[in-house]
């Protein structure tokens, strides 16, 4: 165990002079602890005559003969663990809707992608390097060496926290350009898009190049090196409101937009919640605030970071999140469609079997030799097809703002890619190869599977194979048969009305 011998010669002497000013006798260990007045004395001696590392060793020294315990913040750890999973399960969620529904990674998707590894990056570097130089300890309980550790592993976070938030941003931008095809909007959006890059790449440049020269950031704090670095407090006030300003300015715009689209309002309603949640990560930007002065003008920087570390790892995390969380109305209907879709293929396939027994009894007594067309597939095993293929067609949606949260029943207009409207997808579409396959199949499911199958089995076969269809072989079949049939018999008539015998 160390001893006040081992103090630094610096803090020996102003130790020594604190206790002749004091009550305290030199080997009283207990009340030079307690002694307010002497530990003050002997601190801002201390701070004049010592350099910062000798600081620290004579904090150690004097913390361990007195009984003080280094504290340990590490409410930060568990809430960075749990936003680690939920970003790449949500993340992974997004990519799992757009393989399904069959759509290309567009620049929105990569933008997020990017955007969730350099957050995993930054909380994995905050988990391993940052914990294990000293992160939530008091910075008197570290090594000094350690100290200058911990603050290249801050520099390199600063960095990906730069790099998360601006791929966020930028997400979310080019996810408006996709879906948003009002008149007006995509203006909107580029200039929106330019500012955005413009600030992330003035914010980056200025969090690298912070300190001149670059290594000063980490190498000030020993008073052993020169340099200049600008005033981070100042900085990180007047940027972070700006990008707060910006944030808000996001938020309104898919707000404006979806309020002029021709949808009910309960449906503007649920996209603008949606929209909205943005909201929460722009509600952590601005409660960061308040814990900037103690970061960034701090005797214990190891420890009191802590709090604003926090904030920033819960905002990169919940950003990505966010922007994911418009992919899972897709995933969800693209799942329930394809679940729907094979279950009516399977259904139709079930019913074809018994169908095709009976109609093949049935052919063989009408048409005798004929009796081949019963195997053209039955109506319900088309049927079955065509759901399954609709179902399949279904889930190549698009993500625009129609086809992507409302491709429900509904009689509202929604605005297509060029302009137009067209009215809803299922009521107002009589022909829609999806009004049988959702509307028909909720309201009466086995009516259309058996009711049609049995009533039009047969007239969707016969009448459209030998009427409908020019060049159909059965059609030939038959005509050239009957034809045969009467003019034969015609002569025969003709013949026996003439006297002659025919054999």
């Amino acid at each position: 165990m160390a001893s006040a011998l081992d103090l630094p010669a610096c803090a020996l002497q102003c130790l020594q002079a604190a206790i002749v000013n004091s009550t305290c006798a030199a080997t009283d260990q207990a009340c030079i602890c307690t002694d307010v007045a002497l530990n003050q004395q002997a601190t801002a001696c201390s701070s004049l005559a010592c350099t910062p590392a000798e600081l620290m060793t004579t904090l150690k020294i004097t913390n361990g003969l007195c009984g003080i315990e280094p504290r340990e913040d590490d409410s930060w750890f568990i809430p960075t663990i749990v936003l680690l999973v939920l970003m790449v399960v949500f993340s992974g969620l997004r990519f799992l809707a757009r393989f399904i529904g069959g759509q290309s990674f567009w620049w929105d998707d990569w933008l997020n992608f990017f955007a969730m590894v350099m957050s995993a990056l930054g909380s994995a570097w905050t988990l391993g390097p940052a914990r294990s130089k000293g992160f939530g300890m008091d910075v008197w309980s570290i090594e000094p060496d350690e100290l200058t550790e911990f603050l290249k592993v801050r520099y390199v976070y600063e960095a990906l926290y730069v790099l998360a938030r601006e791929a966020t941003r930028l997400a979310f931008t080019l996810f408006y350009l996709r879906i948003f095809t009002l008149p007006g909007s995509r203006r909107v959006i580029f200039i929106t898009l330019g500012l955005n890059v413009a600030l992330g790449i003035a914010f980056f440049v200025a969090v690298m190049f912070k300190c001149t020269p670059v290594s000063y950031y980490w190498n000030q704090w020993d008073g052993q090196h020169s340099g200049y670095c600008i005033d981070m407090q100042k900085f990180m006030w007047i940027g972070w409101s700006m990008l707060i300003v910006f944030d808000f300015w996001m938020i309104g715009l898919p707000l404006f937009w979806v309020f002029k689209l021709k949808l009910s309002l309960k449906k503007k309603l649920m996209i603008s919640f949606m929209f909205a949640t943005a909201l929460s990560v722009t509600a952590v930007g601005i409660a960061k605030l308040p814990a900037v002065p103690d970061t960034t003008h701090a005797s214990n920087p190891t420890y009191n970071l802590v709090s604003l570390a926090k904030y920033c790892l819960i905002e990169i995390d919940l950003g990505v999140i966010c922007a994911c969380m418009p992919s899972l109305p897709i995933l969800y209907r693209a799942l329930r469609d394809r679940i729907k879709a094979k279950k009516a293929s399977r259904a139709g396939a079930i019913g074809s079997q018994g169908l095709d027994a009976r109609h093949g009894a049935f052919s063989s007594e009408k048409v005798g030799s004929f009796s081949a067309v019963s195997n053209v597939p039955s109506a319900q095993s088309q049927s079955g097809r065509r759901m399954e293929n609709s179902g399949a067609e279904h889930i190549q949606m698009t993500t625009t703002i129609d086809q992507t949260y409302w491709n429900e029943p509904s009689g509202d207009q929604i605005p297509m890619q060029d302009g137009r409207f067209y009215a809803g997808q299922y009521d107002n579409q009589p022909n829609n190869q999806y009004n049988n396959q959702y509307n028909d199949q909720y309201n009466n499911q086995y009516y259309n599977q058996y009711n049609d199958q049995y009533n039009n089995q047969y007239y969707n076969q016969d009448n459209n194979q030998f009427n409908n269809q020019d060049n159909n072989q059965y059609q030939n079949q038959y005509n050239n048969q009957y034809n045969n049939q009467y003019n034969n018999a015609q002569v025969r008539a003709d013949a026996w009305a003439g006297g002659h015998h025919i054999a």
